[in-house]
């Protein structure tokens, strides 16, 4: 199974950014860690739940710009506090490659966390990253709940947001146009629980376009506590596009589930 994961490693994603370090994203999805020295960190990081036994894989495409002492720049898949070694993946490369690596969880852990450039050792480097992805090779992880779902049409200019004809929408109560910011707010009826038992899930939202579309490349972020979340489409050049300027109807699906 996969895990649908931000390919503009935005939603989930966390920086972790020391001395003269950066962490930066471009309009086309390539993510890059830059320490700018030896005593500095750019990190990113992502969590997930999982059990114990799962068999996880990460794959993501890479380049280095700038080797650290090293000689190379370190991705690390782990289980927090787990005293248990990761699974490592080593950036030896300057031209684009495929990289990807497997981890089992620990019996007695429920969350798997995932470090790009990672360790003070490997400092001094300029990485670039796109493409990640997470996938679930076997264990229990395998029923998703949806929480919220729709397809939504755009058309005249922008100012008419509705459930697409023949297709009904769950859990929705408004969708706007944010004109400021060029994105698509959508707001749910219910609150969904993303706790149960004392295992905490996270949303992940699905994007995809009908196939007769006009096709656009789409982000989501969470925008409330609520659980609502934004849409912010950008054309194949990576410039958001502004719904706002044309008449044309533009349709998205979108799926809302908890893990």
């Amino acid at each position: 199974m996969i895990l649908a994961t931000d390919q503009f490693f935005n939603s989930g994603w966390i920086k972790n950014e020391t001395g003269l370090g950066s962490v930066t994203t471009n309009s086309v999805g390539v993510l890059t860690c830059n320490t700018g020295d030896a005593g500095s960190r750019a990190l990113n990081t992502y969590d997930f739940p999982a059990f114990g036994g799962d068999v996880v894989k990460f794959s993501v495409m890479a380049r280095l710009i700038t080797a650290p002492s090293a000689g190379y720049a370190l991705v690390r898949l782990e289980s927090p506090r787990g005293g248990v070694t990761g699974s490592n993946i080593e950036i030896w490369q300057t031209d684009w490659r495929l990289y990807e690596t497997k981890y089992t969880v620990p019996e007695h852990l429920g969350k798997v966390n995932i470090a790009i450039n990672l360790g003070a050792a490997f400092n001094n480097s300029h990485v670039e990253f796109a493409r990640p992805k997470i996938e679930f090779l076997s264990g229990q992880l395998g029923t998703l709940r949806t929480v919220a779902s729709g397809r939504i049409g755009i058309s005249s200019n922008a100012t008419v947001i509705t459930e697409s004809t023949g297709y009904k929408s769950t859990n929705i109560a408004t969708m706007t146009w944010n004109a400021g910011v060029k994105r698509i707010d959508i707001s749910l009826s219910q609150k969904p629980d993303f706790n149960d038992g004392g295992v905490q899930y996270k949303p992940i939202i699905l994007i995809s376009s009908p196939y007769n579309a006009v096709h656009l490349n789409y982000v989501t972020s969470s925008i409330d506590d609520s659980g609502g979340f934004s849409v912010t489409a950008f054309d194949d050049s990576g410039v958001v596009f502004d719904f706002a300027t044309t008449a044309t109807l533009h349709e998205f699906d979108f799926e809302m589930r908890s893990i």
